[in-house]
């Protein structure tokens, strides 16, 4: 029979933790207090040019130096008050130590010796069924059992409730020594302005990457100029808080170029191989920072709201890919995955290159079709390449930052893991 806990509910065990190494701790955190303050003193008389020394290392020196003083002395303020706290507590736990480990001791044994007596905590009847006669021997031993017993549970349970007592004079040192150390740490570190804003942002980018998957995934199925510009608000306003996350540090250049991928289609690169691409790709590239973009969303919600069937007249502002053959409506839904595009606009990929050349002389396609056949490979391969590592970045935001390839496995190939895969698998 294992021993229950005690009085006050807890598990009968020793307080771990070496006493003197705590106290040896306090004592060694105290001194690097009093060091780092001292540093700091001498770094500050550095930087300020208080030392009496002059020269060009000097210079240098008070260069790199700079203000670091500060952050140092502000250590050493959290370091200094923080040893003794420990000491302390190591001079506590070293007085308690023992008595909680004899409780624990004392306990074990008591437990033991009442689970191995025989007879009951509650007094046996006599003169009933299976019970022995009143006054009889065997009812005097009955008695005695029963009595033993109980005696041995109640000092059990004494001793229990002297290792509760002993406990909790650990617990309050420790719940002490943590409370103290907390007003320390709350006292020298205090979020600045800027930590808020920090904070702020940080959570605004959630928020925006959880409404970017949802706009682009009605965009691929829906699109219309609501949708559009929505997409637009939140790709502008990404790239605008992550510039300034890096600036903070935050964020790096990496993450910088693909906030900038979300407001420019490099995709749309394959027009500059067009006559005339470049105006093409300049105005497709601005369309998130195109006051038209925002004009044509905003007059549609106009138009849906004031319709009387607001549902009709938004899917109207779209594709109007609900109202499509059952047939033809997966074909758009699965171009527009794979491509980004609607159907028309995956029929458009291919030719759109080509169309320049109509009504051209036979000199000027043969030099000019080379550049519209780069201009339709760039586009057909990168636009599936570009949709997988999206899907990608999707997922992870979804998943708190997990990718795929930490999710599933990824197809191996020849020539190694290919992205586009990634949808399909």
């Amino acid at each position: 029979m294992s021993q229950p806990n005690s009085p006050r509910g807890r598990d009968i065990r020793y307080v771990e933790g070496d006493p003197d190494a705590v106290v040896a701790r306090g004592i060694d955190i105290t001194t690097l207090g009093d060091q780092m303050i001292a540093s700091a003193d001498l770094l500050q008389r550095v930087a300020e040019a208080q030392d009496g020394q002059h020269g060009k290392a000097v210079d240098k020196l008070r260069d790199v130096v700079g203000d670091s003083y500060e952050l140092l002395r502000t250590a050493g303020h959290m370091y200094r008050p923080t040893g003794p706290i420990i000491r302390d507590y190591g001079i506590a736990l070293r007085e308690v130590q023992p008595t909680i480990r004899t409780r624990v001791d004392s306990c074990s044994s008591l437990w033991s010796t009442y689970a191995s007596l025989p007879g009951a905590v509650e007094p046996r009847g006599t003169d009933g069924p299976g019970q022995p006669e009143a006054g009889s021997a065997e009812a005097e031993l009955q008695a005695e059992q029963d009595a033993a017993k109980r005696a041995a549970l109640e000092a059990w349970e004494a001793e229990a409730s002297a290792y509760d007592a002993s406990f909790d004079t650990w617990e309050s040192a420790f719940t002490s020594a943590a409370n103290q150390i907390g007003d320390v740490l709350d006292d020298a570190v205090k979020d600045g302005f800027w930590d808020y804003v920090d904070k702020a942002v940080e959570w605004a980018q959630t928020v925006l990457a959880i409404a970017g998957i949802a706009l682009a995934v009605l965009g691929m199925i829906i699109g219309g100029p609501i949708i559009a510009a929505l997409a637009a608000i939140v790709a502008v306003v990404t790239l605008a808080l992550t510039i300034y996350q890096a600036i903070r540090g935050d964020k790096g250049g990496w993450d910088v170029a693909m906030a900038v991928v979300g407001v420019i289609p490099i995709g749309k690169l394959g027009m500059l191989w067009n006559k005339g691409g470049a105006a093409t790709f300049a105005k497709t590239a601005l369309k998130s920072f195109d006051p038209a973009t925002y004009k044509a969303g905003s007059s549609a919600l106009g138009e849906v709201m004031r319709s009387g069937s607001k549902w009709s007249t938004f899917m109207a502002q779209g594709d109007g890919i609900l109202s499509m053959a059952k047939g033809e409506r997966g074909i758009s839904v699965l171009t527009s995955l794979v491509f980004g595009k609607t159907s028309d606009g995956t029929a458009e990929m291919f030719t759109q290159h080509f169309k320049n050349l109509a009504g051209e002389r036979l000199l000027t396609k043969v030099v000019a079709a080379p550049f519209a056949f780069g201009g339709a490979v760039f586009e057909l391969a990168y636009t599936p390449f570009a949709q997988a590592v999206k899907y990608n970045g999707w997922w992870a935001t979804l998943t708190g930052g997990e990718s795929w390839k930490k999710q599933a496995v990824i197809p191996d190939t020849p020539i190694g893991d290919i992205p586009i895969l990634d949808v399909f698998f």
